[in-house]
């Protein structure tokens, strides 16, 4: 009998007897009968151990940040691991244990849907909540799964606000599997920014007949961390004036894209903005929350980012924007006018649910700057209503 076993140790008694282990269960071991009667194909008799081999727990490699990371400590009867970082789905589908062949181990979890998950709650999915990362690092996440072939899901990592409070929503990246019958396995790297807890959690977004469902089964979530993580500087994109107007230059948890953005005014409270990792161009692209109306807030307290122009010229904004086929919503160029703002031109953005390109021309007159800043406008969805936007680009229009 080998007595190493993965996690055999649920409480983490291992992890407190150290080094000096192996010698501990030799001397108990000893004490067991170690000269007693062979048994059958010269196996130890019954009640009889014998120590073949004990590996330390610190000379494991990776060690996993992920406590009970192999889902070994799911206890039959019990609705789930016997760990306390699990979130169990709120709905869309279920998990039971699967002892049908894990990755490693024993045990895997067994992840069923019966209905497509909403891509606007992923507080509501399965998967894992990690507390007490170090800032400003950057993180590995690996994990096994198998499906059957064709089945697709997706794991996603969220930085995560206080426990009970709403979640921040800031996408650190996504990873989409893809089913072929057997154990694969799949990795993704990340860095909090500013946060020092994540949520890691499973999705399956696609639509699922009636009488029917979808299964992926789970195994071996690890995280480990890597060092230092670094953004560069934002940089000018040829003839573009905006910095970073693809938004590729954002550190989650600072209130705005690095370059010259303003973020929406925090005594307004009106919305919110952050990077999201699904976007039409490079990584990254801006979501922003509105949960009222804004319309009668000052230029000031808007969404938006300042340039510098030429008094006199003829320009065009450029945008792609997301508004998820029930939100709405205005693009406005405004120029300072004394101590108020003159509108220069806008362009709305409706209810479409493809990415979609907004488009302003307009002449600069005479400010030698312009600030672009977005609005909500009312839709039949009311509030809270939440449109993606990337690719911002401002050029001279050629003569």
């Amino acid at each position: 009998m080998n007595l190493k076993r993965k996690n055999a140790d649920p409480h983490g008694a291992c992890a407190r007897i150290g080094h000096w282990m192996a010698p501990l269960l030799l001397g108990v071991l000893c004490g067991c009968g170690m000269g007693g009667d062979q048994g059958a194909n010269g196996l130890p008799a019954p009640g009889h151990m014998e120590l073949i081999s004990v590996t330390p727990i610190s000379e494991v490699a990776g060690a996993s940040l992920i406590p009970h990371d192999a889902f070994e400590t799911w206890w039959a009867g019990a609705p789930a691991p016997a760990s306390e970082v699990v979130l169990i789905p709120q709905s869309g589908s279920t998990i039971e244990r699967d002892s049908n062949g894990a990755a490693d181990g024993l045990i895997a979890i067994r992840q069923t849907w019966t209905e497509k998950d909403s891509r606007w709650a992923p507080q509501r999915l399965f998967g894992v909540r990690l507390e007490n990362l170090t800032p400003m690092q950057e993180y590995t996440f690996s994990a096994a799964f198998r499906a059957a072939d064709g089945i697709s899901a997706t794991i996603e990592v969220y930085a995560d606000s206080e426990p009970g409070a709403p979640l921040n929503h800031v996408a650190l990246n996504w990873v989409e599997v893809m089913g072929d019958g057997n154990w694969q396995r799949v990795q993704a790297r990340f860095s909090p920014g500013e946060f020092d807890s994540v949520r890691i959690v499973t999705a399956h977004y696609d639509a699922i007949p009636a009488e029917s469902t979808v299964e992926v089964s789970w195994d071996e979530w690890r995280l480990s961390e890597q060092g230092p993580a670094s953004w560069p500087e934002p940089e000018a994109d040829g003839e573009n004036l905006i910095l970073n107007g693809s938004f590729e230059t954002w550190v989650p948890g600072e209130p705005a894209p690095r370059g010259p953005f303003t973020a929406p005014g925090a005594r307004f409270g009106h919305s919110s903005v952050v990077p999201w990792m699904i976007a039409p161009v490079g990584t990254t692209c801006a979501q922003q929350r509105w949960t009222e109306s804004d319309q009668e807030d000052p230029v000031e307290g808007l969404f938006g980012v300042e340039a510098e122009v030429a008094s006199g010229t003829d320009y065009e904004f450029r945008c792609v924007a997301h508004t998820g086929g029930k939100y709405r919503c205005v693009v406005e160029v405004h120029a300072k006018d004394g101590a108020s703002w003159k509108l220069l031109g806008s362009a709305e953005l409706g209810a479409d649910k493809a990415w979609q390109h907004g488009v302003v021309t307009f002449n600069s007159g005479d400010s030698s700057s312009v600030r672009i800043v977005t609005r909500s406008l009312e839709s039949d969805a009311g509030y809270p209503s939440e449109v993606a936007f990337d690719a911002w680009k401002l050029q001279a229009v050629a003569e």
